[in-house]
């Protein structure tokens, strides 16, 4: 069985407009996480979406994402995450790298392991997307018999095992996509998307935000999704009339000598490659 095909639910009709600028979320207990993307609210077994690959210029300790999720509950949440990150510190290069993660019980859990199991023999999450950049990708999330699958444009890529949330996560009711800086010392300096902000010329795109409803196949694409960004002077998101996210910004200094960081998912938790390969849904 091949993943969800994208449905889009949005005509486009002449040129595209902005129609909704993302408001600042307000105060915030941590400063060292960034965010920048769009986010909807509702029943569904999966979430994807077409991702351009860009190659973010970070800073120091500093790390830059994009990814797409699928979350249950807010306080103590259960989440599965795929996104492309770029950790110079961490993977030893300033390019893209595919990643995968998960949250159990609220707490963060580590990339590309803890329960993670491989099915592609080509693609693993950790691997460099640097022949990607300037293109679009992908990324989504399924669940198919209890299980939390991911894949990569056609091609699935492996699945979280149910225990990771001890078989409490049968279902989501919160999808997210997003980009994200993250810094050891606030303010975050690096840039986030291109660089450009959300609401200039080549700012980087999101495409096709769609949800898995239980009913059909398919990622219906969400016209009800929502812009959203923590600090939008330096990193913003607008929606636009084709559906579209742009998102991002540039940071606010120059690049310096990196030094090794905790990361943004996992807090210091070192990367871990995935276990033995799970069969593919039928």
């Amino acid at each position: 069985m091949a993943p969800p095909l994208l449905r889009s639910s949005l005509a486009a009709s002449g040129e595209s407009v902005p129609i909704l600028t993302a408001p600042g979320t307000g105060p915030r207990q941590d400063l060292r996480w960034v965010r920048a993307g769009a986010r909807w609210t509702g029943a569904a077994r999966g979430v994807a979406a077409r991702v351009q690959v860009t190659r973010p210029r970070v800073v120091g300790a500093e790390h830059s994402l994009v990814e797409v999720l699928a979350q249950l509950g807010t306080s103590g949440r259960h989440a599965a995450e795929i996104g492309l990150r770029i950790s110079p510190t961490e993977y030893g290069d300033g390019e893209p790298h595919l990643f995968v993660f998960a949250w159990a019980h609220g707490r963060r859990t580590c990339y590309d392991g803890c329960g993670w199991a491989d099915a592609a023999l080509t693609t693993r999450p950790g691997d460099s997307l640097a022949d990607r950049v300037g293109t679009e990708v992908t990324l989504g999330l399924v669940l198919v018999d209890g299980v939390w699958w991911a894949w990569l444009d056609t091609d699935w890529l492996g699945a979280f095992s149910p225990e990771v949330w001890s078989g409490a996560f049968s279902e989501a009711d919160g999808l997210q996509w997003f980009g994200e800086v993250f810094t050891p010392e606030p303010p975050a300096r690096s840039q986030m998307g291109t660089g450009a902000a959300a609401d200039s010329r080549g700012a980087a795109t999101l495409r096709g935000l769609c949800h898995v409803p239980w009913d059909r196949w398919i990622c219906q694409e969400e016209a009800q999704a929502l812009p959203f960004a923590d600090e939008p002077v330096h990193y913003g998101a607008v929606r636009w009339s084709d559906g579209r996210v742009t998102y991002g910004g540039p940071g606010t200094g120059p690049a310096v000598t990196p030094r090794p960081p905790p990361s943004s998912a996992s807090e210091g938790t070192p990367s871990a490659r995935g276990t033995s390969a799970p069969s593919r849904p039928r």
